[in-house]
């Protein structure tokens, strides 16, 4: 199957390298992790974002 190539976008571009050379800050890092933690919970599972960011802050401290 072949792809179309996606139209000239200079915007885009500008923001895909402006991204690709960002280093995330710990609490950036910190924050995805939360992510991750709450999207792996089942869809049942009461609990929210602010839970898991307590229940990690008590695991490995403050990411900041």
């Amino acid at each position: 199957m072949a792809f179309k190539a996606a139209p000239a976008n200079p915007e885009l571009d500008a923001l895909i390298e402006r991204a690709r050379h960002h280093k995330m800050t710990p609490q950036e890092v910190f924050e995805q992790r939360v992510s991750w933690v709450w999207g792996m919970l089942d869809k049942d599972d009461k609990r929210t974002k602010d839970d898991i960011r307590a229940a990690l802050v008590d695991l490995q401290g403050s990411p900041v």
